[in-house]
């Protein structure tokens, strides 16, 4: 929490897309529900014409040390897509996981 916080005292939040979080609250709001999920979607915040999804694998303790994605263009990432990739990247976590 207090290192998530000092990171973002640091950092500029410039516009890369016009889908980009710029406001701190929106940001802090939208990790906070990235946590509970377990996931986190972009539609375009950082780049136009691009979606991904994105799971953390967690140690033990629950701290993240790396994350697993699957992107590509926004035409041929459907709801449909977008679930099955997110289903497949939490089996691979659970599998880097377990080989820790």
């Amino acid at each position: 929490e207090a290192r998530r916080r000092r990171y973002l005292d640091e950092i500029e939040l410039r516009a890369l897309t016009v889908r980009t979080l710029t406001g701190r609250a929106a940001l802090e709001s939208e990790l906070a529900g990235v946590r509970t999920r377990g996931f986190a979607f972009n539609h375009g915040e950082r780049e136009e014409g691009i979606t991904a999804v994105a799971v953390p694998v967690l140690t033990e303790a629950g701290r993240m040390i790396v994350g697993l994605s699957v992107f590509g263009p926004t035409t041929r990432m459907g709801d449909a897509v977008l679930e099955t990739a997110l289903e497949r990247l939490r089996t691979a976590a659970e599998t880097v996981k377990s080989s820790l």
